[in-house]
């Protein structure tokens, strides 16, 4: 996938023992990119650790049948993505009863309900991962994130 997204050629197949290594390094990147990212986010903010970000969410193809999406939360001070969540309804195990521990299914439901559920699991995470509160929320008009993320009333009152 990546040598067609890099438009190289298909590589042999003894690379694909490289993958999990690859795989490993790009987390390990994003994850620190991030964290920086949000640390900027709230010394833009004054050193206040309750910032502003916009959230939105896409899907692998138009319409609501998509089995795979991803959330982002972008600060709206710095402008850098400062969190992400995949979210994917497919599963490639053989027996779809007892699931190997790698599957990469991780959403049920609906392919619109997933940019609610990532964003949920965003908003989360946050205190525990960034040390940080999302309180001013920018999104677009054709989500129901923010009313859901209101109603479970992460941060309390």
């Amino acid at each position: 996938m990546f040598c067609a997204l890099m438009n190289l050629p298909q590589p042999p197949t003894r690379f694909a023992s490289y993958n999990k290594i690859l795989l490993n390094a790009v987390k390990l990147v994003s994850e620190g990119t991030m964290q920086k990212a949000t640390l900027e986010a709230i010394l833009e903010n004054g050193s206040n650790d309750n910032i502003a970000v916009a959230v939105d969410g896409t899907w692998q193809k138009r319409g609501y049948s998509s089995l795979n999406g991803v959330v982002t939360v972008t600060s709206i001070d710095a402008g850098k993505v400062i969190e992400e969540e995949i979210l994917s309804k497919y599963c490639m195990c053989s027996n779809k009863v007892s699931h190997i521990k790698d599957c990469e299914r991780n959403s049920e439901g609906s392919s619109g309900s997933m940019a609610v559920e990532g964003a949920s699991r965003i908003f989360q995470r946050s205190l525990t991962l960034h040390d940080a509160r999302y309180v001013i929320y920018l999104g677009d008009g054709d989500s129901k994130s923010f009313a859901a993320i209101k109603k479970e009333n992460i941060y309390g009152d």
